[in-house]
This record gives C-alpha cells, sequence and structure tokens, in this order.
C-alpha cells in the first residue's frame, strides 16, 4: 500500500493539522521577544493560573492548550498529534473531532487549576491524552466487549504508556499530570457518550450529550471559584512586588 504524502494526510485531517499550524503560530509569538519558558512570559499570554482563573479570565480554559514551554515541547507535542488526532479525526469527522480536543482540553486545564498550582501551565498534552482515551472508546466498539478490550495488546500497550507517564510526571520529570489525567477522563467520557449511545435514538445522544456539557460546565465552575484554603504563588509574588514598590 503507497504511503500518503503530506497533503493527503493534511486534506484527511484538516483540523489536526490546523491545531498544530496553530501551536507553532503561537509559539513563534511567543518565543521571539520574550521566550516562552518564562513563566512571567507565558501568564500574560494566557497561560494556565489560578488567580487570573479566579478574576474571570475563563478564556485561560481554553489558550493554554496552544501555548508551549521551549522548542522541544512544542515539537514532541505536534509529533504526538499527528500521530494521535488524525486517525481519530477520521473517524469521527471534522466538528465531532473539533468538540472532542476542546472540551478534554478544557477538562484538563480545570482538573490542573483544582489539584494544584502551577502558574504559567501550557501545552497541548492534556487535550493530547483527551485524545488517547477517544482513541481506546474506539477500539473498545470495534472489539465489541470488555473482556476482548482488557485481553486486545494494543489497549494493554497503550495503558501501560499512560501508567509509565503518569508515574514519571509525578517523580522524574517536570509534567502536569493533573492536566494528563484530566483530559484523559473528560475523553473516556465523552467517548461513552459518543460512541454508548450511537445506536440508540436522537432524543437519548441529545440527552447524554446534554449531560455531559451539563457535567462540564460545573467541572469549570468549580475549577473557576476560589476555594477555602486555596493559594495562588503567583498572587503572593505579585503581592511581594507591589510591597517593595516594583
Amino acid at each position: 500500500m503507497a504511503q500518503e504524502t503530506l497533503a493527503t494526510r493534511v486534506k484527511n485531517a484538516p483540523i489536526t493539522f490546523a491545531i498544530c499550524a496553530i501551536n507553532v503560530a503561537a509559539f513563534l509569538f511567543v518565543e521571539t521577544p520574550d521566550g516562552s519558558t518564562q513563566v512571567a512570559t507565558l501568564v500574560r499570554v494566557g497561560a494556565l493560573e489560578r488567580s487570573h482563573v479566579w478574576a474571570g479570565e475563563y478564556f485561560r480554559f481554553v489558550t493554554p492548550m496552544f501555548l508551549h514551554i521551549g522548542w522541544m515541547h512544542l515539537l514532541w507535542n505536534t509529533y504526538c498529534l499527528v500521530g494521535w488526532c488524525s486517525p481519530v479525526e477520521r473517524v469521527l469527522g471534522r466538528a465531532r473531532f473539533a468538540f472532542t480536543y476542546l472540551v478534554t482540553g478544557m477538562g484538563a486545564c480545570a482538573v490542573s487549576l483544582l489539584c494544584h498550582d502551577a502558574p504559567g501551565g501550557a501545552g497541548a498534552s492534556g487535550a493530547a491524552f483527551g485524545i488517547v482515551a477517544m482513541t481506546m472508546a474506539l477500539r473498545w466498539k470495534v472489539l465489541g466487549s470488555w473482556e476482548a478490550f482488557t485481553a486486545d495488546r494494543w489497549v494493554r500497550s497503550t495503558g501501560g504508556m499512560i501508567v509509565l507517564w503518569t508515574v514519571l510526571g509525578f517523580t522524574a520529570m517536570r509534567m502536569d499530570t493533573f492536566a494528563h489525567g484530566g483530559g484523559f477522563l473528560t475523553g473516556a467520557v465523552l467517548g461513552a457518550v459518543f460512541l454508548g449511545t450511537s445506536a440508540r435514538s436522537r432524543t437519548v445522544k441529545a440527552v447524554a450529550l446534554a449531560a455531559f456539557v451539563a457535567a462540564l460546565v460545573g467541572l469549570l465552575a468549580a475549577a473557576a471559584h476560589r476555594w477555602p484554603g486555596e493559594k495562588s504563588a503567583w498572587e503572593d509574588y505579585q503581592t511581594a512586588l507591589h510591597d517593595r514598590g516594583l
């Protein structure tokens, strides 16, 4: 079988490549003047940061998934996105794939905000983990049963990879493992909504999707609310600068 040309791949998965192009353009916009590894620069252009979201900057549930920290972060995520997203876009179609990517990225941002204080959070990996979850849901649909799903070599390999990255994220490497988990869980639930209702009536599909959207809105609202005891290192830093007259 002849290998696909780049033009064919772009034609078959235009949303995937558009996302990658946006990521590259955003990276160059940030990298050129100040450097994309500077926390202050990242926060200024829309990276994840608690106190800004608490203050009503809800666009930060979306913008972080298009920002990256350094060249290696960008290149690695771009490579992963092309590999994981292209086949999912072909199966789901452009509209459902774009919806999946955006909401899993938002779920990733929400869980990250709720679980830890890390100013300058950015990257497409949370949404990418959501796409991995959707891929596993598609695999479950093809295999037809949980027994076949859990015995499948690809499923086991992918599950092992997720466990490995999670362990590395908590121990050896600087990664937002909470965002990865949030994206994966959001993608898994959405996969159940899309695929678990595929043979049901339009009303059932609409109700299931509405329930998913309501749950996502609740998660975003919880992340945007300042709960008792929650702190922001960025807020403390800015207060210290103000006290020093800087």
